[in-house]
């Protein structure tokens, strides 16, 4: 990701960390400046089931954790993480295998 807008915010490479999980996984990235971010799990049917950060955050690497759950428990599945910053939006997979 960090080719892609060198002069912004990036996802760690290797986030979401572990993948595939059961039990709770990791979200890390880095912010160039401090900026309004948003962390958000969504289902492959665009539907958003989990709000993970949304607020002004700080410059430097932050991480967040998800424990695989929404308000009503969450099925094994294929997940979308979702991370925005200003007008840049970054995502990746993850893959919930249960618990």
């Amino acid at each position: 990701m960090a080719g892609l807008y060198p002069n912004c915010w990036r996802m760690r490479p290797d986030t979401p960390q572990p993948n595939p999980f059961s039990g709770a996984s990791r979200i890390s990235y880095e912010l160039p400046t401090t900026s309004h971010s948003r962390v958000a799990i969504y289902d492959l049917m665009g539907s958003r089931i989990a709000s993970l950060v949304n607020r002004v955050e700080s410059a430097g690497r932050h991480e967040v954790a998800w424990d695989g759950r929404d308000s009503r428990g969450l099925p094994v599945g294929i997940y979308i993480v979702k991370l925005s910053a200003g007008s840049q939006h970054a995502k990746a997979k993850l893959i919930a295998l249960g618990k």
